[in-house]
């Protein structure tokens, strides 16, 4: 009876670690592939914004290279942060704390309105605020965040948010629904 108990506990951890196993292994080749796709979305020609969300109304290809040209409304900027600058701009042993800056973009053409997160700073007062129309951007499609258990709260009145709540910048920046929010992204040769 012993003998019997041992064989089938012994044959129980055998047969889960085989299915653990499998399941890497696949998990592992899935990723993979998730890694292959969104380096080839990034390697690929940027498409119209404006032509994208009127025909992909509803549809988020995240890491879509758009091309973005309209006006931005300064006025109803998020500051979102604080935040450790991207790993580019990271200096070993100098710990330095800044800010993302989202704008609204009100496209030319479709008039369709998107989030643009026009980079980090220490300082977002020092980022360029273009005022004309006709602003050229390429950037990327981004989900936004989701809350940690230990997030702090987000404040829609001054548009000061820790993290990215779509729902939230939605009402901050008086969107009917949900934005598109895209990543703003320097061109290859440019600073």
């Amino acid at each position: 009876m012993a003998q019997r108990l041992g064989v089938v506990v012994f044959g129980g951890i055998t047969a889960g670690t085989a299915g653990l196993g499998t399941w890497q292994i696949n998990r592992y080749y899935w990723k993979k592939d998730v890694v292959e796709e969104r380096r080839r979305q990034l390697k690929a020609r940027p498409v119209d914004a404006s032509g994208f969300f009127a025909e992909e109304e509803g549809k988020t290809e995240t890491c879509t290279r758009l091309s973005l040209r309209g006006r931005f409304e300064h006025d109803k900027e998020i500051i979102m942060g604080p935040r450790p600058p991207p790993t580019a701009k990271q200096t070993p042993g100098n710990v330095t704390i800044g800010y993302y800056v989202l704008t609204p973009m009100t496209l030319q053409g479709s008039g369709h309105r998107v989030l643009v997160n026009r980079g980090w700073s220490e300082s977002p007062q020092e980022i360029a605020r273009p005022l004309e129309d006709g602003v050229e951007v390429t950037g990327v499609l981004y989900e936004g965040e989701s809350k940690s258990r230990f997030s702090p709260p987000n404040d829609e009145e001054k548009r000061r948010f820790m993290w990215l709540d779509v729902e939230a910048a939605a009402r901050a920046c008086s969107f009917p629904s949900a934005p598109s929010v895209v990543n703003a992204v320097a061109e290859e040769g440019s600073k």
